[in-house]
């Protein structure tokens, strides 16, 4: 797996083998196949699940056994309200306690992405399911409105701009190693999805530095801010 499309993003279709689709992610133009029964048409969406996760159900009742779920950042359509839950369009009802509005944006992205500790490390994961490093960064920043490459060798060249080595690291800063990103929580601690404890777990710069250092030959390669 080299990617996950959340609920209700788009993906540009290529070409079709067989049950197979090619194209690429709208949302950052990331290229990759999908089987064809999992996308169907759907209309721009209006809103974003703001929960970690939350659920889909054929009706507004939380007692009914739910469609499916649906992580932090899916996108929705949303059609009414109703006794606390919205309609979307597509069929099925979320609560509307997990929904946001899309211009609502989430300016904490360190805050976001520490919301998604202990969920497991997945390779090409972005969900609350299972996700990894540059997963973890790419849905904290996109929940805050800014749209970054998917993979950590492109953030480290196109996110924000390099901290000189006089500059202290602070909170939202991404800290770089290679094939490997973090986002640092304050001047000391960074979140991570990590495969060493295959989680997303906060744990001090240094030790994550030193851990690179042994695996890889080389500790911190660049941090980079997002004025």
């Amino acid at each position: 797996m080299v990617t996950e499309l959340l609920f209700g993003e788009g993906f540009a279709v290529d070409r079709a083998e067989d049950e197979w689709l090619y194209g690429s992610c709208v949302h950052d133009g990331y290229p990759g196949w999908c089987r064809a029964d999992g996308l169907v048409g759907a209309s721009p969406p209006s809103h974003r699940v703001s929960a970690l996760r939350t659920f889909l159900f054929p009706e507004p009742d939380f007692k009914r056994p739910p469609l499916r779920a649906l992580s932090l950042g899916a996108r929705l359509n949303v059609l009414t309200e109703r006794s606390g839950y919205c309609e979307i369009d597509g069929g099925g009802w979320v609560a509307s306690v997990a929904v946001a509005d899309l211009r609502e944006l989430a300016d904490d992205w360190a805050g976001t992405a520490s919301r998604y500790v202990g969920v497991p490390y997945l390779w090409g994961g972005r969900s609350s399911l299972g996700l990894d490093c540059s997963g973890l960064v790419q849905v904290s920043l996109s929940a805050a409105g800014i749209s970054v490459p998917r993979d950590s060798g492109d953030q480290s060249e196109a996110v924000g701009r390099p901290l000189g080595s006089s500059e202290a690291l602070r909170r939202g800063d991404l800290a770089f190693f290679p094939g490997h990103v973090a986002i640092m929580v304050d001047e000391r601690y960074c979140v991570n999805a990590s495969s060493d404890p295959m989680a997303v777990v906060i744990e001090p710069l240094s030790d994550l530095s030193e851990r690179m250092q042994r695996r890889e030959g080389r500790g911190l390669v660049v941090a980079r801010r997002i004025d």
